[in-house]
């Protein structure tokens, strides 16, 4: 007996889960995409909301001034685009967007702040009183030089942390 139905592409839902996509671009095919739709694991709204307010559906911008009319050659109408994220791709009031509302991706969060570098005994105080203020639930500024790898002080006191409030 073979299985007639239609599964679903892990990487489909892998790739679409917490975007807004332009459906036209969606690398996946076309087919899948439908099925998708019909099996409601997809949703899909238009670009650009006219009524109650000009809105554009993926940056969320309602600024009048950021919004132009133009002579739509897909829908040989005139639409309206959002000038906020040009740069990501128009955006137009015929372009139809796509977000995940299917079954979310099991993903395993491994917490791993590892670093096998030694603290200089100055990085070393800095550290300790840092971890010393968070434990403490009070503030600490650190100065620092930028550029001069000093992300590194922070990997002991991030991983303390770590092991003592967030895995506990």
């Amino acid at each position: 007996m073979r299985y007639r139905g239609w599964l679903l592409p892990p990487a489909l839902r892998d790739f679409h889960e917490g975007r807004i996509w332009l459906k036209e671009h969606s690398p996946f095919s076309s087919e899948d995409i439908e099925k998708a739709i019909q099996r409601k694991y997809v949703n899909i709204i238009e670009g650009i909301q006219i009524k109650p307010v000009m809105k554009c559906n993926r940056c969320h911008n309602t600024d009048p001034h950021l919004f132009t009319k133009f002579d739509c050659s897909k829908c040989q109408q005139q639409c309206v685009y959002c000038r906020h994220c040009i740069k990501m791709g128009r955006v137009s009031s015929c372009t139809q967007l796509m977000t995940w509302t299917g079954p979310k991706a099991i993903k395993i969060n491994k917490h791993s702040l590892k670093w096998a570098g030694q603290y200089t005994e100055l990085q070393q105080q800095a550290a300790n009183a840092t971890l010393a203020s968070v434990k403490a639930n009070r503030p600490h500024l650190i100065h620092a030089v930028c550029g001069a790898r000093n992300e590194n002080g922070t990997f002991g006191v991030k991983s303390s942390i770590q092991k003592e409030f967030l895995l506990d």
